[in-house]
């Protein structure tokens, strides 16, 4: 027979075949490379001392099971999986696990790097204890005093403080410093610590400075019985935003009746059953810190008979200048108001039955201090009389004396509150030449154009009127 041949080779191809047979099933029996995989976490990474730290890890691959050995940096390590350590000093520390599996006859061994940590200062910033030092809130000007402490570092400390207001400042490197802040704002005061071998750590404390004031208001402050207010208060602040959280409001009704200290009782109802005139008084207070603020304000409720009426205007002992002015009143009712009549120092002057019951009177001419009243009337055939307002009308008057003079021809007429500027009119047209001699002298001239205005026996209408709108009654002239 044929020899069998191997790769062409004849004779020695068995033997070959054999030891390459041999080999290939020693390859096959030896075990594959094994590898592992070491992951690790830290958390935090960073803070104040005492820091606890809480540190996991995940290993894959290799051969149950693990042993562990940490190296938290600071000569302290662990053996177990996911092991907790405080770091008590400043510093900054490198983590390392190593990782050992139970691969016989030779484990496997993987080192890594988990993270590096680091500690600061722990910085704690307060207040001084005692005295009017120790506010963290309030208005300005505010001095407040602060108390701070440093731990987990070597001593000794250098501090320095920057107060948040950008006011010069010669005490910042001071441990327990003094700092008066102007103007309302909202400012965080930071102290810097740093230790004899560089390390450092921060603190810091919001300092509030505010004022505040309080203003209520009401739908309505004047009405007859069972009167039904919607009262509301508006608190402002100087400077930004108030941060601390919402109000407290009590309210007083004047009438006995209160309110409890509620966050959300800025705008109650209330009714008035009985007649008077009630001070409601509001209170607002702001807690802050270990402080506590209180301010008020205050409005007039007033219950009035039915009906009632009242002189909206003028106001008393205000001025009325000009050719015309109004008189208007309210009219306090449950009923239907029929109408208002209007009286000037006794005496009849106009009436209206429309809200606001206006009446408009000519003025020209008068001067003085005059007393208006109003009655009003209602359709269940009651009224009141309103309280006298005293009105003070500055215009000008003519008494109707005059004084003529020739060559040039011009004429001086006599009154009283003639104004610098003022103009007199011949019947209704304005003299050539104006001149006021003084408050109760005033002189037209303009020789023959004066005389067209004024023709020889024929009476014209005398008028003076000043800059501010103050005119006179009308007088006759004639030449």
């Amino acid at each position: 027979m044929r020899d069998k041949n191997f790769f062409g080779i004849r004779g020695t191809a068995k033997p070959f075949l054999f030891l390459f047979g041999t080999l290939l099933l020693i390859l096959i029996a030896a075990p594959a490379f094994a590898q592992m995989t070491v992951t690790a976490t830290a958390t935090p990474t960073s803070g104040p001392a005492p820091l606890l730290v809480t540190f996991g890890s995940t290993v894959t691959g290799g051969t149950a099971t693990y042993n562990y050995l940490w190296n938290f940096g600071d000569t302290a390590t662990d053996t177990t999986a996911a092991p907790t350590h405080t770091y008590n000093t400043a510093g900054t520390y490198a983590v390392t696990l190593t990782v050992t599996d139970s691969t016989a006859p030779t484990p496997l061994t993987v080192t890594i790097n988990v993270a590096t940590i680091r500690v600061y200062l722990e910085v704690v910033v307060d207040l001084c204890p005692q005295g009017d030092c120790g506010h963290q809130c309030g208005p300005p000007p505010l001095n407040v005093c602060f108390n701070a402490s440093a731990d987990g570092g070597v001593a000794p400390y250098a501090y320095t403080w920057n107060f948040g207001d950008g006011a010069p400042a010669y005490n910042i490197h001071e441990a327990c410093p003094c700092h008066g802040y102007e103007a309302c704002g909202l400012y965080t005061a930071t102290l810097t610590v740093t230790d004899a071998v560089g390390n450092s750590g921060t603190g810091s404390i919001p300092i509030y400075v505010f004022d505040y004031s309080v203003t209520p208001s009401a739908d309505v402050v004047m009405g007859v019985s069972n009167l039904r207010v919607n009262f509301d208060s508006l608190v402002t602040f100087c400077g930004p935003s108030f941060p601390l959280g919402c109000p407290n409001y009590s309210w007083d009704f004047g009438d006995g009746t209160t309110t409890g200290d509620e966050c959300g009782g800025k705008s109650p109802q209330h009714i008035y059953s009985s007649a008077g005139t009630f001070t409601v008084t509001v209170t607002v207070t702001i807690d802050c810190g270990t402080d506590t603020f209180e301010k008020t304000g205050t409005i007039d409720i007033t219950v009035v008979p039915d009906p009632t009426v009242v002189i909206t205007s003028p106001t008393d002992y205000g001025e009325w200048v000009g050719p015309t002015a109004t008189i208007q009143s309210m009219v306090y009712t449950k009923s239907t108001v029929t109408r208002v009549d209007y009286f000037i120092d006794g005496s009849y002057v106009g009436s209206s039955s429309v809200a606001p019951y206006n009446v408009t009177l000519d003025l020209c001419g008068a001067n003085g201090i005059y007393q208006i009243t109003a009655i009003a009337y209602t359709t269940s055939g009651t009224s009141s009389t309103s309280d006298a307002v005293n009105v003070v009308v500055n215009n000008p008057t003519l008494d109707g004396t005059n004084f003529v003079l020739k060559n040039p021809y011009r004429v001086k007429f006599y009154g009283t509150g003639f104004k610098m500027g003022a103009k007199l009119y011949i019947n209704g047209y304005q003299a050539p030449i104006t001149k006021v001699l003084n408050s109760s002298t005033i002189i037209a001239k303009g020789g023959r154009a004066l005389k067209n205005l004024m023709p020889e026996g024929v009476p014209v209408l005398i008028t003076v009127e000043n800059l501010d709108g103050g005119c006179t009654n009308t007088i006759t002239f004639q030449r």
